[in-house]
């Protein structure tokens, strides 16, 4: 008869080596994002930990052969009717950060998210995510910003530094536009040859503070790299705390690099499992 239990004498040896596991993880992330501030081409299994644990307000949708976790709940604050009062510096009223489990994930920490519209005579409104509209995708490796005035924010930057955010779109008519950063090149409408190409749009921050850059329509953002004025690279990327993480792990089987792999462990050959977010050893 099989049996699933906690071993107590191995307990803290399992413990030291996931959280080993999840530290390689981690250091082996920032070797890749070495060069980039921000890397969205993969999600650390960590991450999709979070946001597969948080299925109140998170779904993984499943498009062809794409995977992406979509807002379930209503993201963000609505600022009313379109006017001339809704300044862009004014978006920490509006914009929020990713609080999964109380963790933000690595991949987006720091980032604030929103929706800031503007009409071609100058009117401006800070807007919501509805439920269920799938404006704000999380892929596995891009950022979809899925809507006219999908939006993030990078707060705390410095005169001088310089940005470059690497964005792909299936139309010319889509791209990002930048506030608060003198353009050098890109950020603007795409050339024909450039669709479902990735596109580097640089600029300068031109003064202390934030930076919000909005769609025009939906549009993948794939990296972002900041530099300060010797031309080192500004990282911000931080490790979510692992306990906190494995708490919002979702219900089911998990292998120990994040993977879903069952329901429960009857099926499953004996080793060590994450199941319903606590350490498990099947044998």
């Amino acid at each position: 008869m099989k049996r699933y239990y906690f071993c107590k004498a191995r307990t803290s040896l399992l413990k030291s080596v996931l959280v080993l596991f999840v530290m390689m993880a981690a250091v082996a992330a920032k070797a890749q994002d070495a060069t980039t501030t921000y890397n969205f081409r993969s999600l650390p299994a960590i991450d999709s930990l979070l946001f597969a644990g948080d299925a109140t307000n998170w779904t993984l949708v499943t498009e062809g052969t794409s995977k992406y976790f979509a807002n379930a709940t209503v993201l963000g604050t609505y600022h009313g009717e379109k006017d001339a009062d809704a300044d862009i510096n004014d978006f920490r009223k509006y914009f929020f950060k990713l609080d999964i489990g109380g963790s933000e994930p690595q991949s987006y920490a720091g980032l604030w998210f929103g929706k800031y519209y503007v009409t071609g005579t100058g009117y401006r409104a800070f807007g919501t995510y509805p439920a269920g509209k799938n404006q704000l995708r999380f892929y596995n490796n891009r950022l979809g910003l899925w809507a006219g005035g999908a939006a993030f924010a990078i707060d705390n930057l410095k005169g001088g530094q310089t940005i470059e955010i690497v964005t792909r779109s299936a139309k010319t008519a889509n791209y990002l536009i930048p506030s608060n950063v003198t353009i050098t090149s890109g950020f603007a409408e795409i050339t024909s040859d450039q669709v479902n190409k990735d596109v580097t749009n640089t600029g300068t921050i031109a003064a202390d503070g934030a930076c919000v850059f909005y769609a025009t329509n939906g549009i993948y953002v794939y990296s972002i790299t900041i530099k300060d004025a010797n031309g080192k690279v500004v990282t911000a990327i931080t490790a979510p705390a692992i306990a906190k993480a494995m708490k919002a792990a979702a219900k089911g089987v998990y292998n120990i690099k994040g993977q879903r792999v069952a329901n429960d462990v009857k099926s499953l050959p004996n080793g060590l499992y994450i199941v319903d977010g606590k350490k498990v050893v099947k044998q």
